[in-house]
């Protein structure tokens, strides 16, 4: 499998490995950029149920739009006492949304 994967030039580090090397990285040696409102957070790949499957870009703005319209809507008043079931799979722009609303409140997710 090594030769295999060095003829393809991708080389394998063992995680240990990776964590020491990241004890050794200074903070903001590597600084990021600060995302901007159209910055692209995450795709969302659709099954093709109505048209060929493809990946959608979801930005900053969509998503937190989202989760921001979850956490001051004020029917829900939703606290760390609530508990949200979570029922559709994960890759579903909105369950990730509401993931990041509930988290974003201190609610519980089972």
């Amino acid at each position: 499998m090594l030769l295999e994967l060095s003829k393809l030039k991708i080389s394998l580090i063992y995680f240990k490995d990776l964590l020491e090397e990241g004890a050794s990285i200074k903070p903001g040696t590597y600084p990021l950029a600060k995302p901007l409102p159209d910055t692209c957070l995450t795709f969302s790949y659709t099954s093709g149920t109505t048209g060929p499957p493809k990946g959608a870009m979801i930005s900053h703005k969509n998503v937190l739009s989202f989760a921001r319209g979850i956490v001051y809507h004020p029917e829900l008043a939703m606290t760390s006492k609530d508990v949200y079931a979570s029922y559709l799979p994960l890759p579903h722009v909105m369950e990730r949304s509401a993931m990041l609303g509930m988290i974003g409140l201190g609610v519980h997710v089972v």
